[in-house]
C-alpha cells in the first residue's frame, strides 16, 4: 500500500539564504546544528519546497517565523485541519500527535477561534 504523499510547503531561496548570511551561518553549520543533512538543506533551497518538520526545526533554530522564509504562516496553513479535528472531539494532545506540529501553533488557532466566536 503506497504511503500518503508528504505535504511540502513553499520556501523562498533568496530569503532563506539572506537569513543565513545575516546570522553568519553556512549550510554545513546549519546542518550540524539542526540534525538535518547538508544535502537535504541544499535540496530544500534548490527546489524551493520544505517538509513541515524541517521547517519547524529551521525556524526554531534560526529564531524566525515561517513567513520570514517565504513559507505560509503555520497557523493559517493548518487552521481548517485543526478546527475540524477539534470539532470531532479530539483533545489537544491527540491533535498534536496526529498532525505533528508544535502545540503552540494549535493553541494559537484554538484561541483565535474562541476569540472570534
Amino acid at each position: 500500500m503506497p504511503k500518503a504523499p508528504i505535504k511540502m510547503l513553499p520556501i523562498d531561496k533568496e530569503k532563506f539564504l539572506s537569513i543565513l548570511k545575516q546570522k553568519r551561518l553556512s549550510i554545513h553549520r546549519l546542518a550540524l546544528n539542526t540534525n538535518i543533512a547538508d544535502k537535504t538543506i541544499r535540496t530544500i533551497i534548490k527546489d524551493g519546497k520544505i517538509q513541515k518538520n524541517f521547517l519547524i526545526k529551521l525556524t526554531e533554530y534560526l529564531h524566525v517565523k515561517p513567513e520570514d522564509l517565504g513559507s505560509p504562516n503555520l497557523e493559517e496553513y493548518y487552521k481548517d485541519d485543526i478546527l475540524y479535528l477539534r470539532s470531532k472531539g479530539f483533545s489537544l494532545l491527540k491533535i498534536v500527535e496526529k498532525m505533528k506540529i508544535p502545540s503552540r501553533v494549535i493553541y494559537r488557532v484554538l484561541i483565535e477561534d474562541i476569540e472570534d466566536n
